[in-house]
């Protein structure tokens, strides 16, 4: 079986290569899928998702590849990818195979919850909303995906994605309002946070 140093080394440093169905479909291919999925470190799952493309993984699936495995922190596969991967045709393959797209982890965070924190392609989140993600998902901190977006997000686009398919503007949680003016632009209540009104937040950070 080949160790994950490998398979990240072959597909990190030698990108434009495909590994081809035969390569991938051998009887070591299972142990490979399993061994990236339930024991490679967030950085090794970064680079081996990164780089995969939808040949490859179809080679997975159509060896047998568990969609759903989850790790002993309960990230699956499709949150790997949706947080990493910059192609919607990834996801569309995982959920075509099965994957559930409101699977939790053990932060009780979605699929979405990361797309929305880290993928800058807004094809990725509406992948997810069509298959049906829940954009008012709470995480067990009562974080919705449009304040991890909100957080961690470049692109403001995302934002504008979530609020397009009904995320709430003035859901009481932990609301991290990193970028006020455009909340207020979609005329946000400011005010409306546990404990700590925006404009506090906002003082502070001067």
């Amino acid at each position: 079986m080949k160790t994950i140093t490998q398979l990240l080394v072959a597909l990190a440093f030698l990108p434009a290569v495909v590994l081809s169905q035969d390569q991938v479909t051998d009887e070591n291919s299972q142990g490979e899928w399993l061994e990236i999925q339930l024991h490679a470190s967030q950085q090794e799952k970064r680079e081996w998702w990164r780089h995969l493309d939808l040949e490859q993984l179809n080679a997975y699936l159509q060896a047998g590849a568990e969609v759903n495995v989850a790790d002993k922190r309960k990230w699956t596969p499709l949150h790997s990818a949706a947080r990493y991967n910059p192609d919607p045709e990834i996801l569309v393959a995982l959920l075509q195979a099965g994957a559930v797209v409101g699977a939790r982890n053990k932060a009780r965070d979605t699929p979405l919850h990361w797309a929305a924190a880290e993928n800058t392609n807004v094809d990725i989140l509406t992948t997810l909303i069509e298959a049906g993600a829940d954009v008012n998902a709470r995480d067990r901190f009562g974080w919705l995906p449009i304040h991890t977006a909100a957080e961690g997000n470049s692109n403001p686009e995302v934002i504008e994605v979530l609020l397009a398919a009904g995320s709430k503007r003035n859901k009481r949680a932990y609301f991290v309002l990193f970028r006020p003016a455009f909340l207020l632009k979609h005329n946000a209540n400011i005010s409306d946070t546990d404990k700590k009104t925006a404009m506090a937040l906002l003082k502070k950070s001067k």
